[in-house]
């Protein structure tokens, strides 16, 4: 019976997938080894018997510790029970992991650790790939820079990625709260809520949803929503893939605006209007009334003072036209210094009051270079049969005929406006343009100019220096100037040239103005003009310039005497001026004084 029962037990531990074993916990000696020894080890079991190997020296050194650990436990605590995961290194030193589960016993006499080891290292490396799957997809979850939410059947989020807690730093952790509340702030999902739907009919599903974030940030998502099964078909869930696209709908508003909008003015563009102008071109709309306005200025503000300072001419007649008129008024930049106003349903007095208002408005603007002005024109479509484009054509009509009339008025206006402003902001006082203008047509007349030539240069005098206004302020007024600042000073003559070109009636002295700076060996600017090169009403307004200055007071030096005067003429003759202008100027002008 005995032998019987040996044989199953024997058996049984030839059966296990491990091995058992007793070792003196006083000794350390191996007092019983049964099972699969050699299989895990390497070692027969007499070479444990016999001290030849011992267990400890086949633990992986790294898991030594952690062994040790759960071995004092097992020593210090009454029915405890040791259970320990780690490696050892087999006689042929293949690494194996193995479980070992042991307990505490007596015999009476010694102390006894009794164990069971069992190799589970075909069961660590399928759950060490399984981890090493797991943390690559969830290092792929992580990595998308999208949104990824996984949801249960309840819509309780899961498991979200990092992006997903980017996009809702402030509810974060997301998981177990709903997926509605993240992206619209509700306790309960909405009608429309695209989740819901995914989930009930078992398809994909997609959706725009506002975004609210933190303090006043918002912006827009764009959602996708995947249902979940398991093995079986059910569905236990589903994925939501969210993307920022708020960046996306600005660029697309942006482009819309641009579309229909004058990206300078932010006023509606011509194609807007035309559609408008189609749209309310019915007899709902009668009397409709259409407005051509069109800005004075821009050339020369463009030339002068830079495009720059002419976008801001626009901008600001473009916002006196908007502010000028009715809420449901259309508004629109035509193009280049044009503009164009649909009125519908507006009468005759209505309109001649807005205009009067433009035109109020444009003459209390003072914020620019150069005065506001602007010339309009209107005509009303009253009868449905009347053709929209003859109207249009009839306001540009009127507009331009009211711009003809005005157009000297304005040029004047504009002139004395430059004028004004150089003797503001430049030494150019009135008394010398005056001064400068008597010695220049007395010089003239000595030498026999007459008529248009004698008229080009009284005009060169009073303007030669016109160009000055475009030279800042503290720049002018410095005593000692820097090269740079000094290269600054020097184009006032190409601005002074630009402004005549810009005005009809001046650009005949464009030229003179131009080289009123040149002197006679070559050494002047801005072309290094020289001699006989140098046209003569520039070298008459050269010479009367430099005699008119010298004899006025400046804060950085004194006033010249008419003898220190003469004689610095005299000095700089056949140099800066052209020596024979100087002797008759000195002769004929002067001494006949």
């Amino acid at each position: 019976m005995i032998s019987d029962n040996y044989k199953r037990l024997q058996k049984l531990i030839e059966n296990l997938e491990g091995f058992l074993y007793e070792v003196d916990v006083e000794t350390s000696k191996i007092l019983f080894l049964a099972g699969k020894v050699e299989e895990i080890t390497g070692y027969l079991e007499e070479d444990f018997y016999k001290g030849k190997i011992s267990w400890k020296d086949l633990i992986y050194p790294q898991d030594l510790s952690r062994v040790e650990e759960e071995r004092n436990k097992l020593l210090s605590m009454p029915n405890y029970v040791a259970r320990s995961e780690y490696r050892i290194i087999n006689k042929n030193e293949r690494i194996r992991w193995v479980t070992d589960i042991a307990t505490l016993t007596t015999d009476g006499e010694r102390t006894i650790i009794q164990g069971f080891v069992q190799d589970i290292t075909k069961k660590k490396e399928v759950e060490l790939e399984l981890k090493r799957r797991e943390e690559l997809l969830v290092s792929i979850f992580n990595s998308i820079q999208d949104g990824l939410s996984i949801l249960d059947k309840d819509l309780n989020i899961i498991k979200v990625n990092d992006k997903m807690n980017k996009l809702y730093p402030h509810m974060v952790p997301l998981e177990g709260k709903k997926c509605y509340f993240a992206y619209q702030g509700r306790d309960s999902a909405c009608s429309f809520c695209p989740t819901v739907s995914a989930i009930e009919n078992n398809t994909l599903n997609s959706a725009i949803v506002p975004y609210t974030g933190p303090g006043e940030s918002s912006g827009w998502l764009e959602l996708y929503v995947y249902p979940l099964h398991n093995h079986n078909g059910s569905i236990v869930g589903a994925v939501e893939h969210v993307r920022d696209i708020t960046e996306k709908k600005e660029l697309e508003e942006r482009l819309r605006f641009l579309s229909f909008h004058d990206i300078l003015t932010g006023l509606y563009n011509r194609t807007f209007f035309q559609e408008e102008l189609r749209r309310l071109d019915t007899s709902r709309s009668l009397p409709l009334g259409i407005l051509m306005g069109d800005v004075d200025g821009l050339k020369l503000v463009n030339d002068v003072f830079g495009h720059k300072e002419g976008d801001r001419l626009l901008t600001e007649a473009g916002k006196i036209l908007k502010m000028s008129c009715r809420k449901e008024d259309i508004v629109a930049r035509w193009g280049g210094d044009e503009f164009v106003i649909l009125f519908p349903n507006v009468t005759k007095d209505i309109l001649d009051r807005i205009v009067e208002r433009i035109y109020n408005n444009f003459q209390t603007q003072r914020s620019l270079k150069i005065p506001l002005s602007i010339s309009l024109g209107y005509a009303i479509k009253y009868k449905p049969e009347e053709d929209v484009e003859d109207i249009v054509r009839e306001a540009e009509s009127n507009m331009y005929r009211r711009k003809l009339s005005e157009s000297r008025k304005i040029k004047e206006f504009v002139m004395k406006f430059l004028l004004d402003t150089l003797q503001k902001t430049t030494y150019e006082t009135l008394e010398h343009m005056e001064e400068v203008e008597k010695f220049s047509a007395r010089l003239g007349e000595v030498l026999g100019l007459e008529g248009k030539e004698l008229e080009d240069l009284i005009l060169t005098a009073r303007l030669h220096d016109i160009g000055m206004i475009t030279i800042p302020k503290e720049i002018l007024e410095k005593e000692k100037l820097s090269q740079e600042e000094w290269e600054i000073i020097k184009r006032h003559t190409s601005a002074g040239y630009r402004i005549a070109l810009s005005t009809p009636e001046f650009a005949g002295i464009a030229d003179y103005i131009l080289s009123h700076h040149e002197h006679w060996d070559g050494t002047g600017y801005p072309q290094g003009l020289g001699g006989n090169n140098i046209p003569l009403i520039s070298r008459i307004i050269s010479i009367v310039d430099a005699f008119v200055s010298m004899r006025e007071e400046r804060p950085y030096r004194k006033a010249k005497s008419m003898e220190e005067t003469v004689e610095e003429l005299k000095t700089c003759s056949g140099s800066q001026f052209d020596p024979e202008l100087v002797k008759i100027f000195i002769e004929k002008v002067l001494n006949d004084k």
